[in-house]
């Protein structure tokens, strides 16, 4: 019975010590040296690349990409050409990018909102899948460079939070 009352207690401290979620301790930091980003993963991402023909050429999207039980978790960036940033703005450029991205997945948007970082300027969408799952993205332009972040959890936007917070675009000799 004593052991039986021990254990209980035992769970109920590990449960209202630990937050919703995964502890950002648990998390794992990440430095892309090509991308100038950092970055905190639940586990650490695999990284690949893909290029995407556009009206103004190709373009090459670098993805570091982590799946686990905490829910999947992406940083993309691009290095986007000149005349992309210089003739289409910030904002057309933002608006391609979730338009692209709603259609790829299937995804609805559910808020869309003005953020920055440092001194890039950037968008938040909330979206909802079909499968009725909430997610999150982030994007950012520093000068030539492009950055998108999708974050989704079973545990809700709110287990993102670790994911986002950490985010940081480090100084870039191409800007």
């Amino acid at each position: 019975m004593k052991t039986r009352i021990w254990n209980t207690a035992w769970i109920l401290l590990v449960s209202f010590a630990l937050p919703d979620g995964i502890a950002e301790a648990a998390w794992t930091k990440f430095t892309s040296p090509n991308g100038y980003f950092t970055a905190s993963f639940p586990t650490t991402p695999v990284e690949t690349q893909k290029s995407d023909k556009t009206f103004i050429g190709t373009i090459w999207e670098n993805i570091a990409r982590s799946k686990s039980a905490a829910g999947s978790f992406a940083v993309e960036y691009s290095k986007l050409p000149g005349i992309a940033v210089d003739l289409g703005g910030h904002n057309e450029i933002f608006k391609k990018a979730k338009d692209g991205f709603l259609k790829q997945t299937g995804a609805s948007e559910t808020s869309y909102s003005d953020i920055s970082l440092g001194s890039a300027p950037g968008k938040e969408m909330i979206y909802q899948t079909a499968s009725g799952q909430s997610g999150k993205i982030r994007m950012y332009i520093d000068g030539h460079r492009f950055y998108f972040l999708d974050a989704q959890s079973p545990q809700g936007n709110s287990a993102t939070d670790p994911f986002f917070s950490s985010f940081q675009i480090l100084p870039a000799p191409d800007k």
